[in-house]
């Protein structure tokens, strides 16, 4: 969405642009607006005639335009704002998931790869394919895929527990499923009485969530993501002391 504004407002300031103005304002306007262009990936058509007229510009930067080159850019600005007006109308919008227990915008900020207060320190300590996991399960609770979100975010912490596991036994985790793993991990002295409440909590949901009938509600797939990101917190705290 934070894309779709940008270029949107990337078509807007192309109206704004004074043919009049000194030479540096409009290259300044053009180099901001090409790089709002390409964060969405708009027709490089667009994108690569906006960066050649701003290099065509930087070449006399310290010159006044001329007529033709104020009557070229007229046309050019008109042209590209249609262009990008036209591109935005065939783009579709996905609207985000009503407001629930999480907020948009942190789980935004997860589904970008930034932890927010989710994960905290224990975010930047998981493999690429653990903070994948959550990244992903972040957009579909944006996105109201409340299944999806909960399988995900379980498959995460499965990848976790297995890391966990290995840490505590000093074993190799054999491939064994989560059900397995936190019901040995349970055995263990000295494991947090937090995180052992989070586990038992997703290890019931986890054989109920393999079943083809089961469908998650919002708040059953928002308090798994919880628990989930309480989990992999409370795990990577004890695992690096």
């Amino acid at each position: 969405m934070d894309h779709l504004l940008n270029s949107f407002l990337a078509s807007k300031r192309l109206h704004t642009i004074d043919s009049s103005k000194p030479r540096t304002k409009i290259i300044d306007d053009l180099n901001w607006i090409y790089s709002k262009l390409r964060e969405i990936d708009v027709d490089e058509d667009i994108t690569e005639k906006i960066n050649e007229t701003e290099r065509n510009f930087r070449q006399k930067v310290d010159e006044t335009l001329d007529y033709k080159e104020k009557e070229e850019l007229k046309i050019n600005l008109s042209v590209w704002s249609s262009m990008i007006e036209s591109h935005l109308k065939k783009r579709r919008i996905l609207e985000p998931s009503k407001i629930g227990m999480l907020s948009h915008e942190k789980l935004y900020e997860v589904s970008r790869g930034n932890p927010s207060t989710f994960f905290a320190n224990a975010w930047w300590k998981m493999s690429d394919i653990e903070q994948n996991d959550f990244k992903e399960a972040a957009r579909c609770l944006l996105m109201q895929s409340w299944t999806a979100a909960a399988m995900i975010s379980l498959r995460g912490l499965e990848g976790i527990l297995r890391k966990y596991y290995e840490f505590k036994t000093e074993r190799k985790h054999g491939s064994k499923g989560m059900y397995v793993l936190i019901d040995e991990l349970q055995t263990i002295e000295g494991i947090k009485g937090t995180l052992m409440g989070y586990l038992h909590y997703l290890r019931g949901l986890r054989n109920t969530a393999e079943h083809p009938d089961r469908v998650f509600s919002q708040t059953e797939a928002e308090t798994v993501f919880i628990q989930v990101a309480g989990a992999a917190q409370d795990i990577y705290q004890d695992m690096l002391g």
